[in-house]
């Protein structure tokens, strides 16, 4: 019976060291990433970034929408719906943006000269002057990145 009273000591002591050695690393990681976590917050350059990342990762994803929608016409046709409603919607408070939305519209429309007649009827000279610059950059930036494929 001393004996395995011995054992069951050992065994515990044993134990509480593990659960020592454990709870020791653990404290130390949670330290480390706490560290570094503050490092990076703190770098001069954090939030430039971070808006980098997001920005990438925001155009990535619309590169993805994009690419499966252009063989949807169902999608398409939201898109474009979209795109108008939201150039309607922006017409009078911010023409530059309400333009980059009409020039959208006009990309995936299937008879552009049709729209772009019913938008010179209907926006302000003005926003169609610049609807005309925007898909005339778009244009010729088509052109140059065809260009650089062959």
């Amino acid at each position: 019976p001393a004996r395995a009273c011995n054992l069951l000591h050992c065994t515990a002591i044993m134990m509480d060291r593990n659960t020592l050695i454990g709870a020791t690393a653990a404290t130390g990681f949670l330290a480390y990433c706490v560290y570094f976590d503050y490092q990076r917050r703190n770098a001069p350059d954090y939030k430039e970034k971070l808006k980098q990342k997001r920005i990438e990762q925001y155009k990535e994803k619309m590169r993805q929408q994009a690419s499966t929608s252009l063989n949807d016409p169902e999608a398409l046709k939201a898109f474009f719906s979209m795109s108008m409603a939201k150039g309607q919607e922006l017409q009078t408070t911010n023409p530059q943006e309400a333009v980059k939305h009409y020039a959208n519209a006009v990309r995936v429309y299937g008879n552009p000269a049709t729209l772009i007649q019913m938008l010179k009827r209907t926006l302000p000279p003005a926003t169609f002057l610049l609807l005309m610059q925007e898909l005339q950059r778009s244009a010729q930036g088509q052109g140059a990145q065809q260009a650089e494929l062959e």
